[in-house]
């Protein structure tokens, strides 16, 4: 979380977007699926006011880990 604040700090959305992925994942890997989904929905609301390239890209990586949080 540490990164988080400091990314917002910044106001560099990409790494913002990119740590709550990320901690999306540690939630996952952590088998607490409620938390990891709801940092990957920050995570897509976080990358829409990204360049396309960048939000096309980090919308297909946060789908993915959706997806497996469903599929799993």
């Amino acid at each position: 979380n540490q990164a988080l604040k400091l990314f917002r700090a910044a106001n560099n959305k990409i790494g913002v977007t990119e740590t709550l992925s990320n901690i999306g994942v540690v939630y996952r890997k952590l088998d607490d699926n409620k938390k990891a989904l709801t940092y990957f929905e920050q995570a897509l609301a976080s990358g829409e006011t990204l360049k396309k390239f960048d939000r096309q890209r980090l919308q297909a990586i946060n789908l993915t880990h959706i997806g497996t949080v469903y599929f799993n």
